[in-house]
C-alpha cells in the first residue's frame, strides 16, 4: 500500500497511525478523505494495535468525530 512502510506488524501500526493523523486533521490521503472506522480497521490486531485504537477513539471523542 505504501512504499515507506514494510508490511510487519510494525509497518501496518506505523501506516494506521498516519491514515489516524490524516483523519484527525481533516487531510486527505490520496484524494480523499478517511473516515475514523478506516482508521480503527486499519490499525492491527495486536496489543499495540488495540492500544492505538484506544488513543485514537480519545482523540476522536475530544474532537466530537464519529
Amino acid at each position: 500500500m505504501f512504499v515507506a512502510f514494510p508490511d510487519s506488524p510494525e509497518g501496518k501500526l506505523g501506516v494506521a497511525r498516519f491514515k489516524a493523523e490524516c483523519c484527525l486533521r481533516g487531510l486527505p490521503l490520496k484524494g480523499r478523505w478517511i473516515t475514523p472506522d478506516e482508521v480503527v480497521t486499519a490499525f492491527p490486531d495486536s496489543s499495540k494495535g488495540k492500544l492505538g485504537i484506544a488513543h485514537f477513539k480519545v482523540a476522536c471523542c475530544l474532537r466530537h468525530l464519529r
